[in-house]
């Protein structure tokens, strides 16, 4: 999950799957907000910013509003933006980390892997198969076992 403000990109599950403990701490102490309201959160951030499939622009719209209202949530998201760019390295304030225009904050979809296509397995001939005399085993024992002798 990325996201773009003011033509920057920022990786914000790199930076939730790999926050230093002193960015944790920080934004503990000044949002009240850990790692574990973060990750009870996702799930709604992740359908309030659009991830959710299968809903008309009213529910997504509705959605949005709602989320919105609640100061929760509202702080919840600040935190991620303001750790995402403390992970990339710039120094701010939590308070300077959420003083854009909302319409400058664009989500950016992650990229998905085209899925390699694994080919069928050619059908095998079960009564070819059957039909195919058996190898013997004893006549490569036996050439390796004179060959040794030979030598």
């Amino acid at each position: 999950m990325k996201f773009r403000l003011r033509d920057r990109e920022y990786d914000l599950q790199a930076a939730l799957e790999r926050p230093t403990l002193l960015l944790l701490r920080e934004m503990k102490i000044r949002t009240g907000y850990g790692m574990k309201a973060i990750r009870d959160m996702a799930p709604r951030f992740q359908k309030t910013m659009g991830a959710a499939e299968g809903l008309t622009d009213e529910q997504k719209e509705e959605l949005f509003i709602e989320a919105m209202d609640d100061p929760d949530f509202l702080g919840v998201f600040i935190a991620m933006i303001w750790l995402a760019r403390r992970h990339a390295g710039e120094q701010l304030s939590f308070d300077e980390a959420a003083s854009f225009e909302f319409d400058e904050l664009e989500m950016v979809a992650d990229e998905q892997d085209p899925k390699e296509e694994v080919p069928e397995p050619a059908p095998v001939d079960v009564e070819a198969a059957a039909a195919r005399p058996a190898r013997s085993s004893t006549s490569r024992t036996s050439k390796r076992a004179s060959s040794r002798t030979s030598s």
